[in-house]
């Protein structure tokens, strides 16, 4: 099919939901292409549905979220029972630190869709990143008794049993992943915590396997990203040769907006050294 006779036949609301997919899975590059592709074609839809393009645009194509939270509350304020706006709204807020309001909005997307796993997992994030560990906690228990679950919700278990020094509880969490299509997580959970712990080589190890479980297919960009992450590690870690082979790694993988920024923090950093 070429591309002309496909424009046609795709309605561009399916290229923003593939936009949004790559974009929460850690597929930017991915995720940008398509949200541009939705928004060539949008004078083919609704007003309403041109909105949610829009949104999509401005936030993995443009990257200007100052633009997308006036989208998003037009959306919010156009529909009182849709529940995408809030949700979108909650996120985006917690992306540039007003976890206050990314709380409130959380709130407001579980009141009109209480069911929404996504919802549930934005409020827990924020939560999360306030340190409201208990809260945190209970919400998670609340979506799980109304059997909701969401692998971000066994990402902040992790993470706050880390902080609790409860390496059984950490445990749980990546036998929970185990099986699962997004199993290389795991490594990079364990990657990040014994980069904190100061266990170089156990981050190694870890980084080693989350990185090869993503060589390949669709995944290829995450895998760039962690080895341009593990570049900035080595670096902060002072094994400057293996920081550059990470480095160099990450961008023959895919150079694009996973790897080239953390390739040029890892370069800032050697520098300033």
């Amino acid at each position: 099919m070429s591309e002309v006779t496909s424009k046609r036949t795709v309605n561009p609301q399916a290229y923003s939901i593939l936009a949004t997919i790559y974009g929460n899975t850690g597929r930017p590059g991915l995720a940008a292409e398509y949200a541009k592709k939705g928004y060539e074609l949008r004078d083919r839809v609704s007003e309403s549905e041109k909105l949610l393009i829009t949104n999509f645009y401005y936030a993995f194509a443009i990257g200007d979220l100052s633009k997308k939270i006036e989208v998003l509350k037009l959306i919010t304020n156009s529909n009182p029972r849709d529940w995408s706006g809030p949700l979108d709204l909650a996120h985006t807020y917690r992306q540039i630190g007003q976890l206050e309001q990314s709380v409130t909005q959380a709130h407001e997307a579980i009141r009109r869709n209480p069911y929404f796993a996504p919802s549930h997992r934005a409020l827990v994030l924020a939560l999360f990143q306030l340190n409201h560990f208990a809260e945190a906690k209970d919400s998670i228990a609340q979506a799980l008794q109304q059997k909701i679950n969401h692998t971000d919700f066994h990402y902040v278990l992790y993470q706050i049993a880390f902080a609790e020094g409860d390496q059984a509880a950490m445990q749980e969490q990546i036998v929970w992943l185990r099986g699962k299509p997004d199993e290389y997580l795991g490594s990079d959970w364990q990657s990040g915590a014994a980069a904190f712990a100061g266990q170089w080589r156990k981050c190694e190890e870890a980084a080693g396997r989350a990185i090869g479980l993503t060589a390949r297919g669709d995944t290829i960009e995450i895998a760039a990203r962690y080895a341009t992450e593990q570049s900035i590690r080595g670096a902060i870690f002072g094994d400057y040769r293996r920081a550059k082979e990470d480095a160099a790694k990450g961008l023959e993988l895919a150079r694009g907006r996973a790897s080239l920024p953390r390739a040029l923090l890892w370069l800032w950093r050697c520098a300033a050294k």
